[in-house]
């Protein structure tokens, strides 16, 4: 199978929808603790975030470079 987004037809109006993502499981990280997601969960009842970006979420590690204490 191939997929070329350059030749979708609904390119741009659908990418939110896209199942390729999914398919591909193509959003990097590990999926959210209990904690994240419970913190998530406030977000979206708050309308800070929308549901459908929300259940895409991943968390990833990263060390924390540059951080200042103080």
């Amino acid at each position: 199978m191939f997929v070329d987004c350059a030749t979708c037809p609904v390119r741009g109006r659908s990418c939110d929808d896209c199942i390729v993502p999914v398919l591909l499981d193509a959003h990097p990280g590990m999926p959210l603790d209990d904690e994240e997601r419970r913190a998530v969960d406030v977000f979206v009842g708050a309308g800070l975030v929308d549901v459908r970006e929300s259940v895409r979420l991943r968390a990833v590690s990263e060390p924390w470079s540059g951080a200042r204490v103080g």
